[in-house]
């Protein structure tokens, strides 16, 4: 859908608008794949270091995990937004 939406003759909204939605989900792939670069592994390799692995080691539940990771990218969707509004 952010692709439809950022393509065409008529914009839903601003292609770089569509990265600042999917942010949080961009940094955690990125964060890991440099992770496992700098321990020589390969990045397709299965681990326990995704943001929301990290939230429940630190004794969230899983619906306080879901709840944060929502209301941060939601946060950081409306920044892009109202950034790309003015």
């Amino acid at each position: 859908m952010l692709a439809i939406g950022s393509q065409g003759e008529a914009l839903a909204f601003k292609p770089v608008t569509a990265l600042w939605v999917i942010a949080v989900p961009l940094v955690d792939m990125a964060g890991v794949t440099i992770r496992f670069k700098r321990k020589g592994q390969s990045p397709l390799k299965s681990d326990s270091d995704h943001l929301h692995q990290i939230f429940m080691r630190a004794a969230f539940t899983s619906k306080q995990t879901l709840i944060c990771i929502t209301l941060l990218s939601f946060s950081i969707s409306m920044v892009g937004v109202l950034l790309n509004c003015s």
